[in-house]
């Protein structure tokens, strides 16, 4: 529908737009045909006699010449007008001058001028031309018949003529008027392509400033990315461009990149990597998240996580890559990973006792093995408990003292209360707590130290000044108590004068030597009471002083073996003058027979497992001894149900009910079911008894055998096989042959509803293997009974008895590898092996 601003078509073309140069030169050639014919067409009358005719030719030259008078004076429609109108006027006096309307030459004038009126002057001019020029021809007629006093040829019959001179005419006009209007459509059509092709050239000029923009704002982004950024071509890895940040992640310039490949730069540290990045590449279609190392030109190593992707630029592949230099992540990492083995050995080994308080409900979260130590409760037993649950705090009091200041956020250093051990004894501890954040929970921290022995000692300490100055007689008690202690405890002690060659020993040491005790002696004396055997380390022990413990051991007089433990070291407050030392020795017999007690336990303790795997495995050897010879024991009776159950379906097929002979068939089905099931128990029997004969065996060519025996045996079914070249392992080839069998047979079995199925059998590491394919699968909740004998999760739409997988299991595990399989319900298992490598 054409819009209010649009010109109509019908309209004269010279009233709304100027003449175009084909019209104007048309203009110029008529006006100046018309002026030189009429001088012509008079000439010829004049030489022919009849003056008369120059009157119907004169008016065709005065049109003309006056055509081009308002030609030249730019009046161009104008002498359009004139052209037409005039020429129109002009052919009827002609025809009034010359023959009528048998005058040839003003008949043909007519048809042209309604030809033409409608290219110049519109379509509204051509109808009122064409309407008035058949009404002009019956006026001539009519005049003619009429016998007007003009000098006209008369016609024999005018009116007669007039009509078929009128179709002519209005055929002419019809003709115009048509022509002019699909001309006009035309043009007008011409005129709207052409500004919708302006439109669309002038969309597609602001694409093209868009898309420049976006080229300049990625190449910038590209160029100035804080990530390492490169292009390259898949197959050989050359470089083609790469932003700033890669140049500087390799350490080199840009230029020096462009064009080579990455093993020309030489920036992969392991080539073992980037066969594995191109193997994910190729498989999955894309690399995220590839953690290598990369080298830099001055050989530093940069810790890097590389991402490829591959896309079409132009018709060409390209390989875009994204790498993160995670360097100073994994040295943090490093870092924080060392600090916290430092703190977790610093919380492990610490005397004082550690633990951890959650605020919102006291519950405890962790503690220290000195904790533990200090209260008496394990680990196990303290967790998720509160202080007052284990009865740590003796006095309320104190609880609700410290642990009220650490809510209220302060910290409490070095302050006392009194607390319980788990058997009821009292303990004086110092505590230090503060709050912490703890997965985003506020806890307290509490460090307890055990000053028991402190408290005891000052105690202690205070008493013997108090006896002290008592009297000689609290002395003398205190001396006695002193012996008392080192005769229980079996523990004496001696001190060496060396100046004076003297050496004096405590009544303990006299017992434990085994001699009647004695005073002061001399050093050779003394040396002489007990014979040392290690007398070498004795000497040197002598000699550093520094209290290193050492055992020695010596013979009574009696002839018992007595063990010591003794260290010597430099008295801490020698006399003026004197050059004194001292040690102390423990009686540990009873330790050091204990000890040897236990070695012996121990061997004998060997000896028994030892016995016990001889006995388990000669049971075990037995029970496949067993297996086998009922498994084939069966087979005969079996064989003789299924003949039978044959021979009575033959026999009496006429005579059976259809219920008799569904019962016949079940048992057949049974009896071939339970055959099925003994071959399958024979073979896991040989499994478990075969002999493994390692050596080098080709599994690419065992699975290439096996996937061309499963297709003859089914070559109606098209399976995808994805064997990976070059896989070996150190295996005993028949059990190597089997196992690959039940894994694809499995593969096989489970792909036979698969639209699409593809099984696999590829590498998973230096000596791991894996089977694939996109089956029925299973659900991994029942994984655990795959390699059981006779488990089976699948019904009755798969065959199978469920050895296959158990069979599987025993071979892997007869060769020091374990299987394992993964899987989801309709989508397919895979199952993954290890196996000695070649």
């Amino acid at each position: 529908m054409a819009s209010p601003a649009d010109p109509d078509p019908a309209a004269p073309q010279g009233a709304t737009e100027p003449l175009d140069p084909f019209q104007l030169q048309f203009v110029r050639a008529a006006g100046i045909l018309l002026a030189v014919g009429s001088v012509v067409g008079a000439l010829s009358a004049l030489a022919a006699d009849q003056p008369v005719r120059v009157l119907s030719a004169a008016p065709f030259g005065l049109v003309g010449l006056a055509a081009l008078w308002l030609h030249l004076a730019g009046h161009r429609l104008g002498a359009a007008r004139i052209l037409v109108l005039g020429s129109w006027l002009a052919a009827i006096n002609g025809m009034l001058w010359s023959n009528g309307l048998l005058s040839p030459g003003s008949v043909s004038i007519f048809c042209l001028v309604l030809l033409f009126s409608g290219w110049f002057l519109g379509s509204r001019t051509a109808v009122v031309l064409t309407v008035l020029t058949p009404i002009a021809l019956f006026v001539v007629a009519w005049g003619t018949e009429a016998g007007w006093p003009l000098p006209l040829a008369h016609s024999s019959r005018p009116l007669h003529l007039a009509p078929v001179l009128a179709i002519v005419s209005v055929v002419a006009g019809a003709l115009g008027y048509y022509a002019s209007r699909s001309l006009r459509l035309r043009l007008e059509e011409l005129r709207r392509s052409q500004e919708a092709l302006a439109e669309k050239v002038d969309q597609l000029s602001r694409r093209e400033a868009e898309l420049e923009g976006l080229r300049r704002r990625y190449e910038a982004f590209f160029r100035l990315g804080p990530t390492a950024s490169a292009v390259a071509v898949p197959g050989d890895g050359t470089i083609l461009e790469c932003n700033d940040a890669f140049a500087e992640l390799l350490g080199r310039p840009r230029e020096e990149i462009l064009g080579r490949s990455s093993l020309a730069l030489g920036y992969w540290r392991d080539l073992a990597d980037r066969d594995r990045a191109y193997a994910i590449l190729d498989r999955e279609g894309t690399l995220r998240d590839f953690e290598t190392t990369w080298l830099r030109a001055d050989g530093s190593e940069r810790r890097c996580l590389v991402a490829w992707e591959r896309v079409t630029v132009d018709g060409e592949q390209r390989l875009i890559s994204e790498v993160a230099d995670i360097t100073r992540l994994r040295r943090a990492e490093e870092a924080s990973l060392a600090l916290e083995e430092m703190f977790a050995a610093a919380f492990r080994s610490t005397p004082d006792a550690i633990v951890f308080t959650r605020l919102a409900d006291r519950a405890i979260v962790e503690v220290n093995p000195a904790f533990e130590r200090l209260t008496g409760w394990a680990r196990e037993e303290i967790l998720g408990r509160t202080g007052t649950d284990l009865g740590l705090w003796r006095d309320p009091a104190d609880r609700a003292r410290l642990l009220g200041a650490v809510m209220a956020g302060q910290t409490v250093a070095d302050a006392s209360f009194g607390s319980s051990h788990r058997d009821g004894t009292p303990l004086e501890c110092r505590y230090f707590g503060t709050r912490v954040t703890l997965g985003g929970e506020p806890h307290v921290m509490s460090i307890v130290r055990d000053v028991t022995a402190e408290a005891r000692a000052n105690v202690e300490l205070a008493e013997s000044r108090r006896e002290l100055a008592e009297s000689n007689r609290s002395l003398r008690r205190q001396v006695s108590l002193h012996e008392f202690t080192e005769h229980v405890a079996r523990v004496g002690h001696w001190l060496t004068d060396r100046a004076r060659g003297t050496v004096t020993w405590s009544r303990a040491l006299f017992e434990i030597s085994g001699v009647p005790p004695r005073g002061p002696m001399g050093v050779e004396e003394a040396a002489a009471l007990v014979d040392i055997a290690e007398k070498d380390q004795l000497r040197l022990a002598q000699q550093r002083l520094d209290g290193t413990p050492a055992y020695y051991h010596f013979t009574w007089p009696d002839g018992r073996v007595r063990w010591v433990r003794a260290s010597l070291a430099r008295s801490p407050e020698p006399g003026p003058g004197a050059d004194e030392y001292f040690g102390v020795v423990q009686d540990v017999t009873e330790e050091h027979e204990a000890k040897l007690a236990l070695e012996r336990l121990n061997a004998e303790l060997e000896l028994r497992v030892a016995e016990r795997t001889a006995e388990l495995q000669d049971a075990l050897a037995e029970l496949d001894a067993f297996a086998y010879s009922v498994a084939h024991d069966l087979n005969a009776p079996l064989r003789a149900i299924d003949g039978f159950a044959a021979m009575l379906e033959m026999d009496a097929a006429g005579r059976l009910e259809p219920g008799e002979r569904r019962d016949l068939a079940r048992i057949r089905r049974s009896a071939t079911q339970m055959a099925s099931l003994i071959a399958d128990l024979l073979r896991l029997s040989r499994v478990s008894r075969a002999t493994v004969d390692r050596r080098p065996v080709d599994l690419t060519s065992l699975a290439a055998e096996i996937a061309a025996e499963l297709a003859s045996a089914q070559p109606g079914r098209r399976v995808q096989w994805r064997i990976a070249p070059g896989l070996r392992a150190s295996a005993d080839a028949g059990l190597a042959r089997s196992l690959l069998q039940n894994l694809l047979g499995n593969a096989w079995k489970y792909t036979r509803d698969t639209p699409e199925p593809v099984i696999e059998f590829a590498a998973d590491g230096p000596d791991a293997f894996v089977v694939r394919d996109n089956g029925a699968g299973f659900e991994m909740a029942h994984a655990s009974r795959l390699f059981a004998p006779f488990q089976r999760l699948h019904g009755e739409e798969f065959e199978g008895t469920g050895i296959g997988l158990a069979t599987v299991d025993r071979i892997v595990r007869r060769h020091g590898g374990l299987v394992t399989a993964e899987g989801r319900l309709g989508a397919g298992a895979t199952f993954r092996f290890t196996l000695p490598p070649a």
